[in-house]
């Protein structure tokens, strides 16, 4: 830690979820402290890579908005505005600001290439509520639905898009019974399923592609046991093996 520094100073107020460029361009969330203030209070600040003073990223306008997520490239910002339940995207160089409307307050997942963005719905019109996966195209606009064949006796997270766009990888859980978050890879629309995960004593979170789409690191955590330990690991989309990396 002897080369820790702090680069920003929120006073009395929260500083969570930074989020960095390449080039090491900063936007984190200033909220008011304490649990009970809630997101409407939360603002998101820039500091440029040199330093120098945070400046909100909105100038003067005091809009509300947490989870800022870069786009791979830095031309755009993701993040979640509880004033209107919806993902907000901000395109840096034209100021547009697109509304995506949602209740699942998350930012969403980027592409590899930040020409598109997967986000989540929850429909509660359905028997059972259906968490449903969708992907904006921002070189035509366009909006569809992801994992549209899927088996809807499952529960799926946000799904993350690989390198090559073919591909997704995205955690199910069954909608009645067992705990244990499996894993699968799948095509966009659900078929072509691909279990990486089986252990049903086990839960998997954190799922992420490697830069060349051959491999995919993940978190498990064995369920029942208060002597649980988080680990990291790896499938190799070649071989269909899983190593531990770290625990």
């Amino acid at each position: 830690r002897r080369n820790d520094r702090r680069i920003v100073d929120c006073g009395q107020d929260w500083c969570l979820q930074p989020s960095l460029t390449r080039d090491g361009r900063l936007v984190y969330v200033q909220k008011q402290p304490g649990v009970s203030a809630g997101w409407e209070t939360a603002q998101i600040w820039l500091l440029e890579p040199q330093g120098g003073t945070p400046r909100p990223l909105f100038g003067e306008e005091t809009l509300s908005g947490f989870q800022p997520s870069w786009s791979p490239d830095g031309k755009r910002i993701a993040y979640y505005d509880p004033s209107v339940r919806g993902v907000r995207v901000l395109d840096l160089a034209t100021a547009e600001n697109l509304l995506l409307p949602t209740t699942y307050e998350s930012p969403g997942s980027w592409s590899s290439d930040s020409m598109r963005l997967t986000f989540m719905e929850t429909d509660l019109t359905a028997f059972r509520p259906l968490t449903l996966a969708y992907q904006v195209d921002f070189a035509t606009g366009e909006i569809h639905r992801l994992l549209g064949n899927a088996d809807e006796r499952y529960e799926f997270g946000l799904p993350q898009v690989s390198p090559d766009g073919d591909r997704l990888v995205s955690s199910a859980r069954p909608s009645e019974g067992q705990p244990g978050v499996q894993l699968w890879v799948m095509q966009s629309d659900g078929t072509g399923v691909q279990p990486i995960t089986k252990e049903v004593t086990f839960t998997h979170a954190r799922y992420r592609w490697n830069p060349a789409g051959d491999a995919v690191i993940f978190q498990r955590l064995e369920l029942g046991t208060s002597n649980s330990v988080p680990e990291i690991w790896v499938w190799d989309a070649t071989t269909g093996d899983s190593i531990r990396l770290a625990e």
